[in-house]
């Protein structure tokens, strides 16, 4: 796990970011330190193990001795890897074009480890999810069109069925149908609620 502060948030809650821009970015000064210095030692490492690969031609250093110098080299390689793959954590980049939903750190902070640093949402691509009963899947299917009328907003969105849940609920007797609006909906926000209508 990365154990260092953080730097930079340079998008605040609610606001929007492109693919590939920062969101977080951690003091890697540290680690940086060290890898730097682990470089060294793999490159001394390296030499002495070089040398001792020109002794053991003239038989002046054992095959014993030629392993240990080589497994100093793998070793300190290794170090480096793990630095990298640590260094590499150091910034956290949006997979996707969304939304800053909310910030679990402030700036400076040191975040506790498995804890949530911050959470982002995709507002190009929102799903309703309904609870219908489950009698209508004799008639309901994927790509059906349906309307959904929002609550907060009352407008009225055109949507269809991309997918169904997983498992009927036995004492409801119902299933969890996921849709999905035919155009990027204004004004909606994760969370709001409504009903929907299937003609």
């Amino acid at each position: 796990d990365l154990f260092a502060p953080v730097a930079k948030l340079p998008r605040r809650e609610g606001e929007a970011f492109k693919t590939g821009d920062l969101l977080v970015e951690f003091d890697c000064a540290g680690y940086l330190a060290q890898r730097k210095a682990a470089a060294a030692e793999h490159q001394a490492l390296h030499l002495e193990s070089q040398n001792k690969k020109v002794l053991a031609k003239h038989n002046a250093v054992g095959r014993h001795e030629l392993g240990i110098a080589q497994a100093q080299v793998d070793g300190a390689a290794a170090k480096i890897e793990e630095l990298d793959a640590r260094i590499g954590q150091c910034k956290i980049l949006a997979p996707f074009d969304g939304r800053v939903a909310e910030l679990f750190v402030n700036q400076y902070e040191m975040p506790s480890a498995g804890n949530a640093i911050v959470s982002i949402i995709n507002d190009n691509a929102f799903e309703v999810e309904l609870i219908v009963p489950s009698e209508w899947l004799t008639w309901l299917h994927v790509d059906r069109p349906f309307e959904f009328d929002v609550d907060e907003t009352g407008s009225v969105l055109e949507a269809k069925v991309t997918r169904f849940g997983a498992e009927v609920d036995p004492v409801s007797q119902t299933i969890k149908l996921i849709g999905r609006f035919s155009a990027h909906p204004p004004r909606i926000k994760p969370g709001m609620s409504g009903a929907a209508l299937f003609n």
